[in-house]
């Protein structure tokens, strides 16, 4: 018998051999394809970002970098608080000067009175301040007394008739705590309307405004008085009430305040 040869079959496994390799390249150009087009798959390790996003800095916080002596840092140094410096606008007024001025004890002052003239005196110990009329001027005259340590006048060398008229006291060195003079007598100033204005032979005349305010007799002595007087805004009075005469103005004493 001569035995028979089964071509069919074998062509048909050459051909599916084929078909799969056929199969196999398609796929490996798909895959070549996609990757060129810009593809970056579904986060597989190893992918890369197409953009990296840069990591912020952080600012680092201020350190000591000496210590002290128990082995501690010390403290780290931070800025002082702003400071705001408020002047009083009076301490940078000037005062008259040479001043003429006298110290006394304001603890020690009394009430003197004379019989023969009928007047009240603020003394302290033989050291007269004051003068007055009135026993009830001479109260209110030991109370301004007793709210300072020193006796100031401008003036008071002048050599004119009626001389008390051309002289102003002013006080100086305030006692803390001290009593307030009784009914005070004060009429305001503004320091800016504060000028002086000759009067001829009669002296140099120190205005507030309209108001006449003091008679003096030299221009020295004028502008004296508006120093001591822009360091208040009233300007006071003790004895106007004394009654008229020529001694009238010995009789009266000036004060300032501010209120």
């Amino acid at each position: 018998m001569t035995p028979s040869f089964r071509r069919p079959r074998l062509a048909g496994l050459v051909l599916a051999i084929a078909l799969i390799g056929l199969g196999a390249g398609c796929a490996s150009k798909s895959g070549t394809e996609n990757t060129a087009a810009g593809e970056t798959g579904s986060g597989q390790l190893g992918d890369v970002p197409a953009t990296a996003e840069a990591t912020p800095t952080a600012v680092p916080t201020p350190t000591s970098t000496s210590v002290g002596e128990d082995g501690t840092p010390d403290p780290v140094p931070t800025a002082a608080p702003k400071l705001t410096l408020i002047i009083n606008p009076t301490l940078l007024l000037a005062w008259p000067s040479p001043a003429d001025c006298v110290t006394y004890n304001p603890a020690t002052v009394t009430i003197s009175y004379a019989a023969p003239t009928q007047t009240w005196s603020i003394v302290d110990g033989t050291q007269g301040l004051l003068v007055f009329k009135r026993q009830a001027d001479a109260d209110a005259g030991l109370a301004l007394a007793k709210s300072y340590k020193k006796h100031c006048w401008i003036g008071r060398t002048n050599t004119r008739s009626n001389h008390g008229a051309y002289v102003m006291d002013y006080w100086l060195d305030a006692v803390a705590g001290a009593a307030a003079v009784p009914s005070p007598d004060c009429l305001p100033h503004t320091a800016s309307q504060l000028a002086v204005a000759s009067s001829g032979t009669s002296g140099w005349l120190v205005t507030n405004g309209s108001e006449a305010v003091k008679l003096l007799d030299t221009k020295t002595d004028a502008d004296n008085a508006v120093l001591v007087m822009k360091h208040y805004n009233r300007h006071c009075y003790i004895g106007r009430g004394n009654g008229k005469g020529t001694t009238f103005d010995d009789y009266i004493t000036n004060w300032f305040a501010t209120v």
